[in-house]
């Protein structure tokens, strides 16, 4: 990666020159001349006395003179002084303050990172825990289709059954010949079979309703997997109660098929009793006992009272 630069500019060292380090004094406009200047000046002068000092005339032993320093200067130098004085400090507590900024935006920064870490991993968590939900709904879903499909052939057979129970139905009824008793029973059967079977198809159609409602509950589970791909816990908790649903579901889905199972063993010994009493009728009529009642055959009164037992059940 990039290197890391200095996050505050050094501080140079100051141009200005400290106190007493020069004199200012009023400049010699005639000293910045050098060679032969000639301004304003006769070329020729021959008549005028020369100005140049002639041997002898300067002062050798006088000792050189000092510049003094006047009070103005000093104390404009001593201002200069305190106020480089007051920027250094300014400066000194500026870079102070920012390494303090600088260290606790570091803090800071570290502490988000490891907040954004933590979320991350937990996001990942959610994710594989989400994933595995949805292989267990869809393993559920492949049972239940399965169920359904066991189910409609049932119903299949069912119908078929039912049909030739029908087509029995109407044999006895053109059979007018049989006793009053016989057709009494035969109605109460058929009545009896009637409202069997009208509680089977309720209970298929409430059977087949809750399938289709649990094929629309998989598709909203599974829009819901795509929201919580990026959301809290909370709907994890409904994916979980949804779950629980299913399981419920699928618990009365059970006991509503054995219960279709018991029906349809119902159905087939009312056919097999019906068929005892066609046949005990068309072999031969009743003997009548002492009070003058019909006596019936033997397996007809045990098919009736297996009947009655299944009924009790």
């Amino acid at each position: 990666m990039f290197p890391k630069g200095p996050r505050f500019v050094a501080t140079k060292s100051s141009d200005i020159p400290g106190p007493n380090t020069y004199n200012p004094q009023d400049p010699e406009y005639d000293a910045y001349k050098r060679g032969a200047f000639l301004e304003k000046t006769n070329r020729f002068n021959k008549d005028k006395p020369s100005d140049v000092p002639g041997p002898g005339a300067y002062n050798t032993d006088t000792n050189p003179t000092v510049p003094k320093v006047t009070n103005s200067t000093k104390s404009s130098s001593s201002d200069r002084y305190a106020v480089l004085q007051r920027k250094v400090e300014e400066l000194e507590r500026l870079h102070v303050e920012a390494k303090k900024a600088h260290h606790l935006e570091l803090e800071r920064l570290k502490s988000e990172l490891s907040r954004a870490q933590k979320g991350a991993a937990e996001q990942t968590e959610r994710a594989d825990k989400l994933k595995k939900q949805n292989e267990a709904f869809d393993a559920r879903v492949q049972e239940l289709k399965k169920a359904s499909s066991s189910e409609q052939s049932e119903l299949r057979e069912l119908r078929i059954k039912l049909c030739a129970a029908e087509h029995e139905r109407i044999q006895l009824a053109s059979k007018q010949n049989e006793g009053a008793e016989a057709r009494k029973a035969l109605q109460a059967a058929e009545e009896r079979r009637r409202e069997e079977v009208r509680e089977r198809d309720r209970k298929i159609a409430e059977l087949e309703k809750s399938l289709g409602a649990e094929k629309k509950r998989r598709e909203t589970v599974n829009a819901r997997l795509q929201d919580l791909r990026g959301q809290a816990d909370g709907k994890a908790q409904e994916a979980r109660a949804a779950m629980v649903d299913l399981e419920k579901h699928l618990q009365v889905t059970t006991a509503e098929a054995q219960e279709a199972k018991s029906a349809l063993a119902v159905v087939e010994i009312q056919a097999q009793s019906r068929r005892e009493i066609v046949r005990a009728t068309r072999a031969a009529p009743l003997p009548l006992d002492s009070c003058g009642s019909r006596v019936w055959p033997v397996s007809i009164v045990h098919c009736a009272s297996i009947l009655s037992r299944s009924r009790q059940a």
